[in-house]
C-alpha cells in the first residue's frame, strides 16, 4: 500500500517519467510514504543480523547498538525449516511465511549451508509476489541491458538471473527474467536504519520513479521497511521531485563516475555543471612512505574499506599533513567516519570516538548537510549524545586521549541536554514525529531529563529550550578539544 501524498507523475526532463509536487511543501514534511514495499530484503552481509518482514536490525558484534541507539531487545531467531533467514517474532514469522517465505523456505533448505546472493533473493520474491498492475509499472521501467552487456558485470549478471530462473520455477522465459534482474540492479534501493547503516535491498515500482539530482530537495529515509520521503527545502507546486542515488557530499568527479559506472547517465545538476573549486584536488600527487602508490586520493578511498586504526589514521594523517585538503572533502569525512564506526565505538574506545565526531558535528555536517532537519545530521548528533553519555562517568579517560580537557571547565551536562533539545526540535521533519527514531530520542530525553531533574544543580536545565541551558558556550569550550586533535592529524 502507498500513501501517495503530495505527489503526481509526470513526463520529466531529466529522462522517464518522475514525480511532482501537487501542491508547494515545506521543509521537512512528507512526500511519499510506501509502508509496503514491494520487495524487501536485508544484503548478504546483514541477512543473519536482520529480521526478514520488518528489517529490524541486531548487529552481531554489536557496532551502533552499543552505544543504545535501539532501545527494542528482541532476539532474532532463525526459520526452523531453512535455517537462513531470522525473524524478531512469531508474528513477523508467520506474516512472511504467508507472503512468501513458505515457498522460498523449501529451496533456502535444499541448498542450506550455500545462501542465494541478495540480488537474486529479490528478483525470486519479485517473481512471485508481482500482481499484474505492477508487472507493467516494472517493464516500463529502464533496464540499460545494452548498455550492460558492455560492461564487466554482464557474465555475472547472466548468472544470477539463470539462478533466479531456475529456482523461482516462474513460467516466464530466461531472458524476460534476465530483464526483471537488470531492472532490479538499475532501480532497487539501498535500504538503510534510522541511523543511515545500509542493510539490505529495496524495490518498488513507484519510489523508482524518483529522478536523481546531486542538490535534491527531497531525501529518503526508512523505519523498518517502511520507505519515505521528506523535503529538504521548501518545493514549489509542480516542482519534480528528486533524491539523491549515491553519497552526493563526494567529489565531482567521482560523483559523474558513479553515475555512469551504475546508471548509465551523466547528471546536469548545477552542483555537477558549476562544481566546488576544492574539486581540482583530484590531481595531487605525493609521496608516502610505505605506500606504493604516488596518487593520494586513490591510497586514500582505497583505505576506506580496510577497517584497521593503523591504515586508517595513515590515510587521514596524509590528506591532513598536505595541508591543502579541506577537511569537508572526500574522503577525509569518511575516513573519520570509518574510524569511528569500524574501530573505535566496537573497541569501546569512547574518548576517541567522542573526539572524531565531533570535529564532523562541528566542522563537516553543516557544510555537507546545510539543512539543520537533514536526516543524517539529526542522527550524527544522536551518536555524539550517545558518546557523551559514555564519557561522561570517566572524565579520566577522555583527558588522556585530549590533555587539553585537564583543568577545562566542561560542563557535559549541559552538552547531553542541549544536543537532545536539539535533536528532538528537529526529528519530526527528519524522520517523522511516529518514527521509531524519534520514539527512541524522545525516551532518551525524558531518561536524561529524569537524572538531571534528580539533581539540585542540573535539574535546573530540564524543560529549557536549547539557548537557555548554554549548549553553544560548551561547544566553544569542547572545540579546543577538536582543534587539537586537528592539529594533532597535521603534524
Amino acid at each position: 500500500m502507498t500513501h501517495n501524498i503530495n505527489i503526481y507523475t509526470h513526463p520529466s526532463s531529466l529522462g522517464g517519467t518522475g514525480l511532482f509536487a501537487t501542491t508547494k511543501i515545506t521543509p521537512g514534511q512528507l512526500v511519499l510514504s510506501i509502508p509496503e514495499p514491494l520487495v524487501t530484503v536485508p544484503d548478504d552481509i546483514h541477512l543473519t543480523e536482520c529480521c526478514s518482514r520488518c528489517m529490524l536490525w541486531r548487529p552481531a558484534g554489536g557496532g551502533t547498538s552499543m552505544l543504545n541507539l535501539y532501545e527494542d531487545e528482541r532476539s532474532l531467531n532463525y526459520c526452523t525449516g531453512c535455517r537462513v533467514v531470522k525473524y524478531c517474532s512469531k508474528d513477523c514469522q508467520r506474516a512472511d511465511w504467508r507472503a512468501l517465505h513458505k515457498v522460498e523456505c523449501a529451496i533456502f533448505k535444499k541448498l542450506h549451508p550455500r545462501i542465494l546472493p541478495g540480488s537474486v533473493r529479490a528478483t525470486i520474491r519479485m517473481l512471485w509476489t508481482t500482481p499484474g498492475e505492477a508487472w507493467s509499472q516494472i517493464n516500463s521501467l529502464e533496464s540499460h541491458e545494452s548498455e550492460l552487456r558492455k560492461t564487466d558485470k554482464w557474465e555475472m549478471i547472466t548468472l544470477m538471473a539463470k539462478g533466479a530462473h531456475g529456482y523461482s520455477g516462474t513460467i516466464l522465459g530466461e531472458k524476460d527474467v534476465r530483464g526483471v534482474y537488470a531492472r532490479l540492479l538499475i532501480n532497487s534501493i539501498t535500504l538503510v536504519n534510522s541511523t543511515f547503516d545500509p542493510i539490505g535491498i529495496a524495490f518498488d515500482p513507484l519510489a523508482s520513479l524518483m529522478n536523481h539530482s546531486c542538490d535534491p530537495n527531497s531525501v529518503m529515509v526508512f523505519d523498518g521497511r517502511t520507505v519515505s520521503v521528506r523535503a529538504l527545502r521548501e518545493i514549489a507546486k509542480d516542482e519534480e521531485i528528486t533524491i539523491s542515488y549515491i553519497d552526493n557530499t563526494n567529489p565531482t568527479s567521482r560523483r559523474r563516475s558513479e553515475l555512469q559506472g551504475r546508471y548509465f547517465f551523466t547528471c546536469s545538476c548545477q552542483k555537477c555543471v558549476s562544481p566546488a573549486t576544492c574539486s581540482g584536488l583530484k590531481e595531487v600527487f605525493i609521496d608516502i612512505p610505505g605506500v606504493t602508490t604516488s596518487n593520494l586520493e586513490e591510497y586514500a578511498w582505497a583505505a576506506i574499506s580496510t577497517p584497521s586504526e593503523d591504515v586508517l589514521l595513515k590515510a587521514i594523517r596524509a590528506l591532513h599533513t598536505t595541508k591543502l585538503w579541506p577537511l569537508q572533502r572526500q574522503p577525509l569525512p569518511l575516513l573519520h567516519h570509518e574510524l569511528i564506526h569500524s574501530v573505535y565505538i566496537p573497541l569501546s574506545k569512547w574518548p576517541q570516538a567522542l573526539l572524531h565526531s565531533l570535529l564532523l558535528y562541528l566542522y563537516v555536517d553543516p557544510v555537507h548537510y546545510p539543512q539543520r532537519h537533514h536526516p543524517v545530521r539529526v542522527t550524527h548528533a544522536f551518536t555524539l549524545v550517545s558518546l557523551f553519555l559514555q564519557v561522561s562517568g570517566d572524565l579520566d579517560s577522555l583527558e588522556r586521549v585530549a590533555p587539553k580537557a585537564k583543568g577545562m571547565d566542561l560542563d557535559l551536562g549541559k552538552i547531553i541536554w542541549g544536543l537532545l533539545c536539539e535533536i528532538v526540535a528537529h526529528v519530526a521533519l527528519s524522520h517523522g514525529t511516529e518514527s521509531t527514531f524519534a520514539q527512541t530520542v524522545r525516551r532518551k530525553k525524558q531518561e536524561v531529563g529524569e537524572d538531571l531533574g534528580a539533581n539540585e544543580t542540573t535539574g535546573v536545565w530540564v524543560g529549557k529550550r536549547i539557548n537557555d541551558v548554554g549548549l553553544e558556550e560548551e561547544l566553544v569550550k569542547i572545540r579546543v578539544l577538536v582543534d587539537g586533535l586537528l592539529e594533532e592529524m597535521k603534524n
